[in-house]
């Protein structure tokens, strides 16, 4: 068997000092030289320095190559070695530094960023394992590129202390794990190493590192935990919505945005998934639609497996041939609905695919319909209430929570849309465009939604294989049953949040609950010190109309003296 070597050109940085005597204190000569695969420049410029001076030095990688990394600088900056752009310090002896370049593979690199250290520590190396698989799959049907050309990054953190491990993914098919355990001594990947994955610091430099060491033609990032949509409520008694957890900790998706924007520049990544519960809402693909080029998620629970890895990877299959950001993003939503099928899953499973680019418009039409509903006349508030509660929507499974509804409804149906009232936004508007009360206008506009939403989605997939049994009387079951892509009119694919704000719990409103549905970046009600919000889908202004779907709530449920959320209409 063959294997591709890439090639890696160093250049070496001889910094020469000469010292000049003169009357003046002693300055000292830089002098930079550099082979093929990029440059480095100078600020100041090369010349004199006296010692002391600072001096950035920027790697400029050529056409075809990414830069890499620096060596020997530990002593001179305090900088990441992995960072394209240092500052030394000038010392009073000769140094000699190095910067690598490497030519840039022509497949990807798959990023999974796997926070493990909770209930699921124990799926880790079954995924890990289905990785090696589908790899191995790959290269036993003829690929061996795969071996340069597909890099897969994971780093997992399991249940337990001083256990995180950066792997890089190799192809088995053993029931063991034996992908490569990465170890950087210039850098925190090194025996013990324990971080916490909420932390957006963390998954920052995990992103930086994996895309600067592995560098490919595409990149994709998986978010891989424990999720429940965007941000929702953060008190003791009912789950917090969020994605990853670490011993107390959770990141939350303005955080995720940070992590991708301090990791990416203005640069952005072909693909972000989440492989991880209830994650599929517009206001999710919206944030991060400047750091992703296509963005995959399920709008309700995944089952316990999650993704099929090896049937993901074994998709390598043909020599040099390797799929686009598009077709990628539809092998991820196949690959869910072909694993699921394949078991008695009792879960309402569903996995869509859009293009962020296509979620500006669509957040612009969401917004008119809230304004053409909102000045619909008296009954509009009624009508749009009535069908929000004939719309699916994505729910967890019963639990106790430890408190009693003072509504006479059901108390199981009353904590679901509490905790989680994420709709289907297909199912909703048409709903509207149906409607007998709304007005052609507002009809109309629902329409345009829908078709903004099939101008985003990829390909999409939902089903509701034998969920009869696993909810209780007070709900119906889903009832999906769809496979769509954009080769057979793909309308379906996001969720998004409708509060209930007309009903109470424990005499307050549930809009009380969604307290954190805005720009702002506002403190926990509940929990000193916690500061989440920040979505960017939920604008707002205080001109007194509404003009956004955040606002239509305000209006609705938080005006007068309630101050539920931040800000008004």
């Amino acid at each position: 068997m063959r294997r591709k070597i890439l090639s890696v050109s160093i250049i070496t940085i001889l910094v020469s000092f000469v010292f000049l005597f003169s009357s003046c204190a002693p300055t000292y000569q830089l002098t930079v030289s550099s082979l093929s695969g990029g440059t480095v420049t100078m600020d100041p410029s090369g010349g004199a320095y006296s010692e002391g001076t600072a001096v950035t030095l920027t790697a400029e990688p050529d056409s075809g190559f990414a830069f890499t990394r620096w060596e020997n600088t530990a002593s001179y900056s305090a900088d990441s070695a992995i960072s394209n752009s240092i500052q030394i310090v000038m010392p009073g002896d000769n140094i000699e530094i190095s910067a690598s370049f490497t030519e840039i593979g022509k497949g990807w690199t798959f990023m999974i960023y796997m926070g493990g250290d909770n209930t699921l520590s124990s799926f880790v190396s079954l995924d890990i394992n289905e990785i090696e698989q589908g790899l191995y799959d790959s290269v036993q049907a003829g690929n061996d590129t795969v071996l340069n050309d597909v890099k897969v990054l994971i780093l997992a953190d399991r249940s337990g202390s001083a256990d995180t491990t950066l792997y890089l993914a190799a192809p088995d098919n053993t029931s063991t794990v034996a992908s490569t355990v990465i170890t950087d001594s210039d850098d925190v990947y090194i025996s013990g190493y324990e971080p916490n994955m909420a932390d957006p610091d963390t998954l920052q430099h995990f992103i930086s590192y994996s895309m600067t060491k592995y560098p490919s033609e595409y990149n994709a990032l998986v978010i891989w935990d424990h999720g429940g949509g965007v941000k929702s409520i953060d008190v003791s008694d009912v789950p917090s919505r969020e994605i990853i957890e670490d011993d107390g900790d959770y990141l939350y998706m303005n955080e995720l945005q940070t992590a991708l924007s301090g990791a990416l520049g203005s640069g952005s990544l072909d693909i972000i998934g989440f492989d991880a519960c209830i994650m599929g809402e517009v206001e999710n693909a919206y944030e991060v639609r400047n750091q992703a080029d296509y963005f995959v998620a399920s709008m309700a629970e995944e089952w316990g497996y999650g993704w099929d890895y090896e049937l993901i990877f074994d998709n390598f299959t043909t020599a040099g041939n390797f799929p686009t950001p598009a077709q990628m993003a539809d092998i991820l939503v196949t690959q869910f609905r072909d694993s699921t099928y394949s078991e008695t899953v009792y879960y309402p499973n569903t996995m869509t695919a859009v293009k962020t680019s296509a979620m500006a418009d669509l957040k612009t039409q969401i917004d008119s319909l809230a304004g053409l509903i909102h000045s619909d006349g008296l009954n509009a508030q009624t009508e749009f209430q009535s069908q929000r509660d004939a719309s699916v929507f994505y729910y967890e499974p019963p639990r106790p929570i430890g408190d009693t509804f003072v509504d006479s409804e059901d108390d199981t149906y009353e904590q679901y849309i509490l905790v989680n009232p994420y709709y289907d936004i297909y199912d909703f508007c048409t709903n509207i465009a149906a409607s007998s009360v709304f007005s052609a206008e507002v009809k109309t506009q629902a329409q345009n939604v829908l078709d903004a939403l099939a101008a985003a989605v990829v390909a999409t997939y939902g089903s509701s294989t034998s969920v009869d049994s696993y909810y209780t009387a007070t709900r119906e079951p889903l009832g999906l049953d769809y496979y769509q892509t954009t080769d057979s009119s793909a309308v379906r694919g996001l969720s998004i949040l409708i509060p209930n704000g007309e009903k109470t719990w424990s005499s307050v409103s549930h809009y009380a609950y969604d307290w954190w549905y805005a720009t702002d970046i506002t403190e926990s009600p509940s929990t000193t010190g916690v500061y989440l919000g920040g979505l960017d889908f939920c604008t707002y202004d205080s001109d007194g109309t509404v003009e956004t779907w955040r606002e239509l709530f305000e209006a609705w449920y938080d005006s007068g003296t309630t101050t539920y959320t931040p800000g008004s209409y």
